[in-house]
C-alpha cells in the first residue's frame, strides 16, 4: 500500500545502467589537473573558492572513476512488510581533476547542496554512511592530521589528499579505481540537526571509520555551515533509488513515517537538504495569544516572499505530532484545541521549501484571560540550547493559578506583543550574553514601561550582569541598577567556573523554604551553567538566594517590590532577577514549585483557591479548579462546584483522548465537592481532568511527576 500510494504521486524515468550524476558533461580536454587546481584555489576567498569549485565540477572536471556509481542494497522488515532498497553512491568523495591527478576537495554543505541540486544527488544520512562503509570492498584506515588553525586551508586539504592518494595507490591492483572505498574522510550528512538548532546554520558531520568499524567522529553539529576542514568529504548518493524494484526518490523515503527506517536512525527527516537562500527564512518575530476556550491566535507579521507557514503542535514541547499549514495572508487562528490544556508550537516559513524551525512557544486555550506572558529571549547558539525551554516554565505558571501567552523577544522589541497587557512577564535568557544582547535598547524601553506601570518581571540567566553591568554602556548599567535592581559582582563565586551548582533561599526572605536548589552541570538535560552570575542588590533590591557554600559575596537572586523610576504616585511593581537560569533547575518538581512561589510572591492572590468549607456557596456556572498539588507525585485532589443538582461525570484522559480514570459517575447536589485521585499505576506525564454536567464540560491539565 505504501508503494502504491507513492507511485500514484510520483513518476520517474530511471535506468539501471550507468548510474551516476544527472547531466554532467564529459571532462574537457583542457581541464586543470587536481594539483593545478590546488595552486589556483589556495589564493581565493571562501566565496570565490567555492564558486570556482562549482564551476569546475558542473563543467565536468572530475575524475572518470567517479562517474559510475556503486550499488548498495539494504533489506528491512517494517510492520511485518519486507523491503529491499537499492541505492547508488559515488565510489569516492567528490574530487577535481583526472584519474591520474585528482584532489578530493572538502567543501561547505552550502556548496555541496548547490551541486546536489544541479547534478541530481543527495548526501547520505548517518545510517547510510554506516551502510556504505559496510558495503565498501576497500576500507582504508583514517589518517588524521594534528589539529591547527590551518585545518580549513587549501594547502592542508591538499596535503591530506596526497596522503590518501598514496594510501589508495597501494590497493590499486586488487581494488582498481571505481571500487567503492570508505574510511578515509568524515561525511557531511543529512540530519534533523541541520535545522533543529539556533542560528547560525550548521554542517552536520559523521564517520571516518576505523577498519574495526568504529567511527572517529560521532554525529556533530557544532561547526557553522561555512566550515569545512581537510577531513570532510562529500559522498554523492543518486536521488533516485529502487524500493522492491520500483523507483522512488530519497526524499520520499526520508520523510515517510515508516520507510525512513531504511535510511535514517533518527526518525523521519522532513527536510533532507541543506538550506540555501530560498529556504533560510526563520520566523523570529511572533507570538501566541489565547482567543477562546478552544483556540489560539498566532501573531505573525506580514513578510514578503513567504507563502505559508507550517505550524507543528505538541502536547509536551518535545514530540510534535500534528501539523497545520496556514497561508501567509489568512488569519492565523488554530481551532479545535483542548480547553485549559497547554499547546506547544513551532513553525516553518514556506518559500519554495519549508525553512528552518522556529523556537518553541506555547499557548493555553481558555475562557479566563491570560495574565502572564512568557518571553523566550534565549537565542544564543550554544550546545544545549534546544530553544524549547518554555516547557520548563509552563507547569509553574499553571500551578500558580495563572493563564499565559508567549512571545519571542523580537516580537516584544518590535511591538507586535505589548508587555503592559499582562500582570506578569517571565523572561527566559539562559546563557544569552553580550553578542546576542540580554536586553537590547528596544527591549529595555518596553521593560521600563511595563515596570513603571506596575508590572511584575521574573528574569533569569547566567550572563545578565556580565552583559549589562560588566560589559554594557551607561544606559545598560542604569537599566540593570534602577530597573532590575541588581548589580554585577563576579562571573561566578570566587570567579571559579564549573564549581557552583546549588543555591539556598535566605532565612529572612520569602523563599527561605527553598534549600539546596540545584541547577545543571551539563548532565541533567540542559547545559553546563559554568559561570552563574554573582549579583548584589541595587536601589532597594535585596538578595534572596545565595550560592550554597560559596564565600561572600555570593548573591544568586535579587528581589524587589515597590515603585520604579518612572512610576506614577502609588503604583508599585516587582522584579526578581536570578544569576542562574531557572530552566536548568532540577528535578522538575523543584523548578515548578520555585516558579510558582515567585509568581505568588509577586501577587499573593494569584492562586485564587476557593474555600471548600463554604458548601453553601452555589456558583453561577460549573467550576473545576486546578488540582492540588500540581505537579503531583501519585496523589492529587480535584475540587469542583455545581450550580444545580445534576448528574456528574469526572474523568481523567491522556492528551490523546484515552480515558485512564473515572472518578465520579453519579447524581450530586449543587455546591462544592472534591475527590482524591491516586495515579500510582500511571506513567509520568500530562493528563486532563474533564468535568461534565447538565450539558457543560470543563477541563484542566494535570502534571504527574514520579
Amino acid at each position: 500500500m505504501i508503494l502504491f500510494f507513492l507511485n500514484l504521486l510520483f513518476t520517474f524515468t530511471f535506468s539501471t545502467s550507468g548510474q551516476g550524476f544527472t547531466g554532467l558533461p564529459e571532462r574537457p580536454a583542457d581541464a586543470l589537473l587536481g594539483s593545478a587546481m590546488e595552486t589556483q584555489l589556495r589564493t581565493l576567498s571562501l566565496t570565490n573558492r567555492e564558486n570556482r569549485i562549482f564551476s569546475e565540477i558542473t563543467s565536468g572536471n572530475i575524475p572518470d572513476f567517479l562517474r559510475t556509481f556503486s550499488e548498495v542494497t539494504v533489506t528491512r522488515t517494517i510492520n511485518d512488510s519486507s523491503y529491499t532498497l537499492t541505492y547508488y553512491v559515488a565510489p569516492d568523495y567528490l574530487a577535481l581533476g583526472s584519474d591520474e591527478d585528482y584532489f578530493l576537495i572538502p567543501m561547505t554543505p552550502l556548496l555541496a547542496q548547490r551541486l546536489a541540486n544541479q547534478l541530481g544527488f543527495s548526501m547520505p544520512t548517518r545510517r547510510m554512511v554506516d551502510q556504505i562503509w559496510q558495503s565498501a570492498p576497500l576500507k582504508l584506515n583514517p589518517q588524521p592530521i594534528p589539529p591547527s588553525d590551518q585545518m580549513t586551508t587549501i594547502p592542508v586539504m591538499f596535503t591530506h589528499n596526497t596522503m590518501v592518494r598514496e594510501q589508495r595507490s597501494t590497493h590499486l591492483q586488487q581494488h582498481p579505481q571505481g571500487t567503492l572505498v570508505a574510511g578515509h574522510k568524515k561525511d557531511v550528512i543529512l540530519s534533523n540537526r541541520i535545522y533543529n538548532q539556533p542560528p547560525p546554520g550548521r554542517v552536520v558531520i559523521y564517520g571516518w571509520h576505523y577498519t574495526s568499524g568504529n567511527p572517529i567522529q560521532p554525529v556533530y553539529s557544532g561547526h557553522s555551515e561555512t566550515y569545512a576542514d581537510y577531513s570532510h568529504g562529500i559522498r554523492a548518493v543518486r536521488d533516485t533509488m529502487r524500493l522492491n524494484g520500483e523507483p522512488i526518490h530519497i526524499r520520499q523515503i526520508l520523510q515517510h513515517p515508516e520507510l525512513h527506517q531504511l535510511l535514517s536512525d533518527e526518525g523521519p527527516i522532513p527536510m533532507p537538504f541543506y538550506p540555501l537562500e530560498t529556504t533560510r527564512r526563520v520566523p523570529d518575530d511572533w507570538g501566541i495569544q489565547q482567543t477562546g476556550e478552544t483556540s489560539l491566535r498566532l501573531i505573525i507579521p506580514e513578510t514578503s516572499g513567504i507563502t505559508a507557514y507550517m505550524v507543528h503542535l505538541s502536547p509536551d514541547g518535545r514530540n510534535f505530532d500534528k501539523t497545520q499549514t496556514l497561508t501567509a495572508d489568512e488569519s492565523h487562528i488554530i481551532v479545535g484545541l483542548q480547553p485549559d490544556t497547554p499547546v506547544y508550537i513551532r513553525m516553518q516559513a514556506v518559500t519554495d521549501h519549508p525553512g528552518p524551525f522556529s523556537e518553541v512557544l506555547a499557548g493555553l486555550p481558555s475562557q479566563t484571560p491570560a495574565n502572564v506572558l512568557i518571553v523566550n529571549g534565549f537565542d544564543r547558539a550554544i550546545a544545549g540550547n534546544t530553544r524549547d525551554f518554555i516547557r520548563m516554565y509552563v507547569p509553574g505558571v499553571l500551578e500558580s493559578g495563572k493563564r499565559f501567552d508567549s512571545a519571542t523577544n523580537e516580537a516584544v522589541a518590535l511591538g507586535s506583543v505589548t508587555l503592559t497587557d499582562y500582570q506578569t512577564v517571565i523572561w527566559i535568557l539562559g546563557a544569552e550574553s553580550t553578542v546576542d544582547e540580554t536586553f537590547s535598547a528596544a527591549e529595555q524601553i518596553r521593560v521600563k514601561e511595563f515596570l513603571d506601570a506596575g508590572g511584575n518581571l521574573l528574569v533569569s540567566g547566567s550572563e545578565i550582569g556580565w552583559d549589562l553591568d560588566h560589559r554594557g554602556n551607561s544606559s545598560d548599567r542604569a537599566f540593570m541598577h534602577q530597573y532590575l535592581k541588581s548589580a554585577y559582582v563576579a562571573d561566578a563565586p570566587s570567579n571559579q567556573r564549573d564549581t557552583w551548582y546549588s543555591v539556598d533561599g535566605l532565612a529572612d526572605s520569602p523563599f527561605s523554604s527553598f534549600q539546596d536548589i540545584r541547577f545543571d552541570n551539563g548532565s541533567h538535560g540542559t547545559w553546563n551553567v559554568s559561570w552563574p552570575d554573582v549579583l548584589r542588590g541595587e536601589h532597594g533590591g535585596e538578595i534572596v538566594f545565595r550560592y550554597r557554600g560559596a564565600p561572600l559575596p555570593n548573591g544568586a537572586g535579587i528581589a524587589y517590590k515597590g515603585p520604579f523610576p518612572g512610576s506614577a504616585d502609588g503604583i508599585s511593581g516587582s522584579v526578581a532577577v536570578f544569576g542562574f537560569p531557572l530552566e536548568t533547575v532540577y528535578p522538575d518538581a523543584n523548578r515548578t514549585m520555585l516558579i510558582k512561589e515567585i509568581i505568588t510572591w509577586m501577587h499573593p492572590s494569584g492562586t485564587n483557591i476557593p474555600d471548600y468549607n463554604r458548601d453553601s456557596e452555589i456558583p453561577a456556572a460549573l467550576q473545576l479548579d486546578p488540582n492540588y498539588p500540581n505537579p503531583f507525585n501519585s496523589q492529587t485532589t480535584l475540587r469542583y462546584r455545581l450550580p444545580e443538582d445534576a448528574y456528574v461525570q469526572l474523568s481523567v484522559y491522556t492528551p490523546l483522548g484515552e480515558q485512564v480514570a473515572s472518578l465520579v459517575d453519579s447524581w450530586q447536589r449543587a455546591g462544592a465537592h472534591q475527590v482524591n485521585w491516586n495515579a500510582q499505576t500511571l506513567a509520568s506525564g500530562m493528563y486532563i481532568s474533564r468535568l461534565s454536567s447538565a450539558g457543560t464540560t470543563v477541563s484542566r491539565p494535570m502534571l504527574l511527576i514520579k
